[in-house]
């Protein structure tokens, strides 16, 4: 049976995410041989009609079952016209929901879950006072963490640095479900490149973060982070705002393979 999962990058051991028509990769597995085909979701940067899009896209893939965290009404009457199940409530990797759907430990949605404009970046306002008051109550939610080396403690202004390890500071960004920022910090980096002790994944990994995003990144510390299931996004974006700017629009690419030039260390 194939089962789709959204998912924050294009591997099983990516985080699921919470938004289905805005997701980054729509993942449609195979429930027994856990093989899968990654599809980068050309809908979730659309001002309208996102989630009847991805619902179109994983019924023409003949999906049977849908994970995700919420669901929409448009893509929600899509699917279930398509007679594809929902199964609300995603969370972890998308290797463990899979293997939660196996044993009977998901939960089927019988009706939309948010509204309809759920997961748009930057929108804040509904279409009428009750979208507008689940908005609000939810809109200070943290869904998404990112941390971003930089050079600087100027926030979202921060500039990157070009040292993953050796960075001086880690930036870190809380995103609520509509790709605001509801939460900025900065961290400094008391790794042993800094007379400290640990190493610089090791410090990052407390945060909890979702996503590590970066100019590149050394093969060993890129090997830590895949074994803790963080996704490792490369940019080339000047500051951190640019960074949440493409992270929102999906323009970001997974980092798959380390670098061996000292710099990224």
């Amino acid at each position: 049976m194939k089962i789709c999962v959204s998912a924050v990058a294009s591997s099983l051991d990516a985080q699921v995410d919470p938004r289905f028509g805005r997701c980054p990769y729509l993942l449609i597995i195979d429930s027994e041989s856990l093989e899968f085909e990654a599809i980068s979701n050309a809908s979730s940067g659309a001002m309208h009609g996102a989630g009847i899009q991805s619902a179109q896209t994983v019924a023409n893939k003949g999906v049977k079952v849908v994970i995700t965290g919420n669901m929409g009404p448009n893509a929600f009457q899509a699917l279930s016209s398509a007679g594809i199940q929902v199964v609300k409530g995603g969370f972890g990797t998308v290797r463990e929901m899979i293997e939660r759907y196996r044993k009977g430990e998901s939960t089927e949605t019988m009706g939309p879950t948010v509204s309809g404009d759920y997961g748009m970046v930057g929108d804040r306002v509904g279409n009428n006072s009750g979208s507008q008051a689940l908005k609000e109550k939810e809109s200070d939610r943290m869904s998404v963490r990112l941390v971003i080396p930089t050079l600087d403690e100027n926030g979202l202004d921060s500039q990157l640095s070009e040292h993953f390890g050796r960075a001086p500071y880690f930036t870190v960004v809380d995103l609520n479900e509509y790709g605001g920022v509801v939460n900025q910090r900065t961290i400094v980096n008391d790794s042993e490149h800094f007379g400290g002790v640990g190493l610089p994944p090791d410090r990052i990994l407390q945060l909890k973060p979702h996503a590590l995003i970066t100019y590149g990144m050394g093969p060993k510390a890129l090997a830590i982070f895949q074994d803790a299931k963080v996704a490792v996004l490369q940019t080339n974006a000047s500051t951190v705002r640019d960074v949440v700017e493409a992270y929102n629009k999906n323009k970001l690419e997974e980092l798959t393979e380390g670098c061996h030039e000292a710099r990224h260390h």
